[in-house]
Order: structure tokens, then sequence, then C-alpha cells
């Protein structure tokens, strides 16, 4: 039933190492692509639905990230492809934030805008199937980054989860539909951004310049708002035809952490994730 993918491997590993099948008829592989240890749960018999790419946080792995968002079921059940990279020594390049990635400049805009496409082909998920980012905390950053480049385009959505831009650079945040969700408690990646950041060792800035870098340049509406028990949501819709895009935005009373159920205050990052990454592949 596993079937070894061609053309996978492009560092010095040269290893596909098959694991048992999982739920729902996925089956997952580990890789090195253009090397990046790589988780990639694939279905074993459908035609996949969706791909969708998870980036962890600073100082984490894929497995990390995996287990923190319980993604893999889901996605299973609906026939995506999830791949969850490694980030080199634990971190992205997000721009101001974090660590070896961003102090050594690796270029990881380049490493997405190579791997989707490898993806796509390496597992023949169809032209038509969208494409979601999802990443939290510095893989937010690394995710939001990505959103400013020219290679957008290869991506239909993004869910930004305990993290923001953090790339000064960036005028211009590009993405058809984006997931947004921040704590009001969160201290590692403030709402409010910090001149500098102890525990980071940079500064780090405000949720406005993602805002700002999301509405330029065109007419922006808010056709949702909604407040109650600790938790509010906005949708804003910005531009027009072709380029017409939406930001849904949620905050809630908690901190930094992903949640995988609802409670008191706090949203149900697991569950806003899915929805919105099935809203998506209903609209292609």
């Amino acid at each position: 039933m596993y079937i070894l993918a061609a053309g996978l491997i492009a560092a010095s590993s040269s290893l596909l190492q098959p694991q048992p099948v999982m739920a729902h008829g996925s089956i997952k592989k580990s890789a090195v692509i253009y090397s990046h240890q790589t988780d990639i749960y694939a279905p074993s018999r459908s035609t996949p639905s969706a791909l969708v790419i998870g980036l962890h946080r600073a100082g984490t792995t894929n497995e990390d990230f995996e287990a923190m968002t319980q993604l893999v079921p889901a996605g299973a059940a609906r026939h995506w492809v999830l791949a969850f990279p490694n980030g080199a020594r634990g971190s992205w390049n997000g721009g101001n934030c974090c660590g070896h990635a961003a102090r050594t400049d690796m270029k990881d805009v380049a490493y997405l805008k190579s791997l989707i496409p490898h993806l796509k082909r390496s597992y023949r998920i169809p032209a038509s199937a969208p494409t979601i980012i999802v990443g939290s905390s510095n893989g937010a950053m690394l995710a939001a980054r990505f959103l400013c480049s020219s290679s957008n385009r290869l991506v239909s959505g993004a869910v930004l989860h305990a993290g923001n831009l953090q790339d000064p650079s960036c005028k211009v945040m590009r993405a058809p539909h984006i997931l947004w969700m921040r704590g009001r408690g969160d201290t590692t990646v403030p709402i409010a951004g910090s001149l500098y950041h102890p525990y980071l060792q940079t500064h780090l800035l405000a949720d406005s310049t993602t805002l700002g870098a999301f509405k330029y340049g065109s007419p922006c509406k808010i056709p949702y708002r909604y407040n109650r028990g600790g938790i509010s949501s906005t949708i804003l819709v910005c531009g027009a035809g072709s380029s017409k895009r939406e930001l849904r935005m949620y905050r809630d009373n908690g901190g930094h952490g992903w949640s995988t159920r609802a409670t008191p205050g706090r949203v149900n990052s697991t569950a806003l994730t899915v929805s919105f990454i099935e809203s998506i592949v209903r609209r292609h």
C-alpha cells in the first residue's frame, strides 16, 4: 500500500521511512526535503482535496506541532496531504525573529516557494486543490512573511496563530483568506509588540503592522463583528473582484497556547483551523 514517491530527497539522507497506516486511510512518510526533515501524511487511496503545510514554533519540532494541533486525524478524515517540516535548529526566519534561522538569514521563504509545487507534483495533488499554510508563533511569522512575497499566489489561505508579521520591510501582505488567532494574555508575542523581548532577544512588531500590510492600498469593510464571553471575532474584507481577500480575526482571553477544546473565554484553535480549511476547500 505504501508507495515511494520519486524525487523527494534533496539532501545527504536518502531514506524514506514508511510508517503504519494512519486512521482513515492516511499513510505517514518521513523524508528530508531540501535539507528539512519533514513528516508527510498522504491519503492512501483517495485523491487529495488540499495541501496543508504546518510550521512549528521556535524551540520545538514538527512532531511537537503535530501533537499540539491534532491536525493529522482531522486531515486524514478529509483527504488532505499534510506536511510538517522542521526549521533550522528549531526556528524559522520570520524577519526579526527567531533564533538561528533569523540570525543567519535562512532563506525560508524560498524554501516554501520550492516545497509547495514539489509536494503537489510528488503526491499528485490536483491543480484545483488549495494550499494552506498553518503556523503558530514563529511559524506564523514565517507564514505572514511568505504572504508578503511574490510567491503568495501559491497559497489560497493561511492560519496565523499566536504570531504576526515580523518583517518590517513588508508593506503589502496578500492572501485570499487568512485566519488569525490571538490571545490577549500572550506575553511571548504580545499583541502590542515590544521594544525588546529578553527571551527572544529581539524587538517585536505589533499586530497593527500586520493589519496595515493586509489592508494596504485597498478599500476595506467589516461585514461581521462579534464579542461575547471574552471572545471577539471580526471579519475584514478588503479589495474587490480577483483581488478580494478576507481576514477572520479571533481574540480570546488566553495566552500563547494552542487549544484543542473550547473553554470559557478561549477558542478551540483546532476546530477553527479545520473549519477554515474546509471553507477554502469548498470554494475550490
